[in-house]
């Protein structure tokens, strides 16, 4: 698209995506023992923080990009907390 246009269409209009599921396994221990574990939930989050880095650190600011992380299709919520 040339620079100074704005492109319409009706209907969806995506450049491009990719979905994949990410399980993260850790292992358990009780709490008196934490550095005998692996956890799980501080592993997870340090992926979400990298792969948001990948925008704002991967791409020049004149290209666009989005990632999004915990999504779900086709899903309305009944009640949120």
């Amino acid at each position: 698209m040339e620079a100074g246009k704005v492109f319409y269409r009706q209907g969806f209009v995506q450049t491009g995506r990719v979905y994949f599921k990410l399980v993260v396994k850790g292992k358990g221990r009780h709490g008196s023992s934490p550095h005998m574990a692996n956890d799980a939930i501080v592993a997870g989050t340090h992926f979400v923080t990298t792969a948001q880095t990948i925008v704002s650190r991967r791409l020049s600011p004149f290209e666009t990009g989005v990632v999004t992380i915990g999504s779900r299709d086709n899903l309305m919520s009944l009640k949120i907390k």
